[in-house]
């Protein structure tokens, strides 16, 4: 399988001509994206932000999203007992006070800590040639640098806590 510039899939290209199937993926999610599309270029038309404050908010936003769903998912099934039996620790009841502390403090590290880091991060989205208004890639694009930034971030977290 091959990506053009644009990171479009250009179909499968191995010897037995099937591919690892992402051009399945890629037929199955081709109108949910190109929905997705549509609406994201019709906004940064009528958006008058600069392209570095619409990265910064978008990139935030989505981050929290992500990071606001698993927590409470895994808060969720932890309220229900359900992943005790895995917890290597003793098995404590949900703790209230403990859950509104750490989500106080989640809140104010991302105001504080993490918005301006995204302003930041602009400067290499933009020197690596990307640009805010323009198409989205394409969902094997997508599902790749996804599934490489989840490597690299569980590799470095096992590694960091290895090494302390």
């Amino acid at each position: 399988m091959m990506f053009n510039k644009t990171g479009i899939c250009n179909g499968s290209t191995s010897a037995a001509g099937g591919g690892w199937g992402w051009y399945l993926v890629e037929d199955m999610a081709r109108p949910y994206v190109a929905w997705v599309d549509t609406h994201w270029l019709t906004f940064t038309e009528m958006i008058t932000w600069s392209d570095a404050t619409i990265f910064a908010v978008g990139t935030y936003a989505i981050h929290q999203i992500i990071a606001a769903t698993f927590s409470l998912f895994y808060c969720l099934l932890h309220s229900h007992g359900l992943l005790l039996r895995y917890r290597i620790q003793t098995a404590e009841p949900f703790d209230k006070a403990l859950f509104q502390l750490a989500t106080r403090h989640l809140i104010w590290r991302a105001l504080v800590k993490e918005f301006p880091v995204m302003l930041i991060m602009y400067s290499g989205f933009h020197y690596s040639g990307t640009k805010v208004r323009a198409p989205l890639p394409s969902i094997t694009r997508i599902l790749g640098d996804w599934m490489l930034c989840w490597l690299w971030t569980e590799t470095t977290f096992y590694w960091t806590h290895r090494c302390m």
